[in-house]
């Protein structure tokens, strides 16, 4: 009788050494794991993206719509100083992209815009220009492909302005391009002007700032 006590003692203890380990082993593995997540959540917001549409070249000037309006070319220092801050508001970290919804890219939408929204002249906004014809963009998508009409699927969009507003919120949100081009498929006289949206996530809050230093 004392011997089968022991026996059975012994294997309840073999049992429970096992759990023991059982439970030590899930749980190294599962302070590996939160080790790992945080480690990436870590990288994730010390890495940086950049956000700016590739399409979108250095402009012939840089125009300052404001009660007195500015124009400023290359030969100006501060053309590059907001061009500088320009390539900046696209950039974010990894994380914030991811949480914002774009890891990079751009969305467009054709509508035949024949004017710039109240939203964006009523507020603080630049027009990069593009004089000549032979600086003018030709329109494409995120992964590089010429983009032709909606309305015209043998017509390509080049554009000659860039418009966009500045934000008071530093932060970074959905921001809109308005790209201006002319609407001829018969390339005889003058076409319609029309504005071409391009959807995209940015932070233009220090380039509002250069703008309010810029028209004092």
């Amino acid at each position: 009788m004392t011997e089968q006590m022991i026996e059975t003692k012994t294997y309840a203890e073999q049992i429970a050494l096992r759990r023991k380990k059982k439970i030590k082993v899930i749980s190294i593995v599962a302070f590996a794991l939160v080790f790992m997540i945080a480690l990436t959540i870590i990288l994730m917001a010390c890495i940086k993206v950049d956000l700016r549409p590739s399409l979108i070249k250095d402009p012939d000037s840089i125009y300052f719509n404001s009660k007195t309006t500015v124009q400023y070319d290359e030969t100006n220092e501060k053309y590059n100083k907001f061009l500088d801050e320009y390539d900046r508001s696209f950039n974010a970290s990894f994380l914030t992209a991811l949480f914002a919804g774009r890891l990079g890219g751009y969305d467009i939408e054709e509508n035949h815009l024949t004017v710039l929204p109240e939203d964006v002249t009523n507020g603080n906004y630049v027009t990069f220009l593009y004089k000549n014809e032979e600086d003018y963009i030709t329109l494409v998508t995120s992964d590089g492909k010429t983009y032709y009409s909606k309305y015209n699927s043998n017509y390509s969009i080049e554009f000659s302005q860039v418009t966009f507003a500045l934000s008071e919120e530093n932060k970074l949100q959905d921001t809109t391009l308005y790209l201006k081009y002319n609407w001829n498929t018969t390339n005889s006289g003058s076409g319609k002007d029309y504005y071409l949206e391009l959807k995209l996530k940015a932070n233009t809050y220090n380039l509002n700032e250069l703008y309010k230093e810029f028209n004092k």
